[in-house]
């Protein structure tokens, strides 16, 4: 027999049914406590990192490369990954994060036209402005090499510049 906050869960997976607070609240508090192991283990890789081999410029990315589509949706993702960085981590050890799913398309736009999996974010204005053209070049580069790949073509793969980008990302 199931408890509550099973069924609760299960009414969620089968027929959307909303879920009651305390059953909400420990999905949170579940999924931010596998994040935040995710988190701890890729930080201790990344001082080690810097130390062996960087200075003090050195600038640390965190990437959560995932295989499937999370059970909340992206959107559920990135803002738990978001809040947990936020919480704890916005710090000189993580100058960013990349959430990455290039299994599954994150957003559908025109007939046909899926955006796979590639959402930077990092911990404050100045790292934006020194990191984010080199992350946007190398989420296209990877995007483009996914999508060779597994034999698929996608127009903003092959767009090279920002102006070419901004009328496909407006939506209509």
């Amino acid at each position: 027999m199931l408890g509550e906050q099973e069924a609760s869960f299960m009414g969620l997976l089968w027929r959307s049914e909303p879920i009651p607070e305390p059953v909400r609240l420990l999905i949170g508090k579940r999924m931010r406590r596998s994040l935040e192991e995710r988190i701890l283990k890729a930080r201790k890789q990344l001082r080690h990192s810097k130390l062996l081999f960087g200075d003090d410029g050195t600038r640390a990315l965190i990437i959560f490369a995932m295989d499937q589509v999370p059970l909340f949706g992206h959107s559920s993702m990135l803002g738990n990954i978001a809040k947990v960085m936020a919480d704890n981590y916005s710090d000189s050890d993580t100058d960013g994060v990349i959430y990455l799913n290039p299994n599954t398309p994150t957003q559908m736009h025109r007939p046909g036209m899926e955006f796979a999996g590639w959402h930077p974010f990092y911990r404050d204005d100045v790292v934006n402005k020194e990191l984010s053209q080199f992350v946007n070049l190398l989420g296209n580069r990877w995007l483009t090499f996914y999508g060779k790949k597994i034999g698929e073509t996608n127009p903003i793969l092959e767009l090279k510049s920002p102006e070419e980008m901004m009328p496909l990302l407006r939506r209509k």
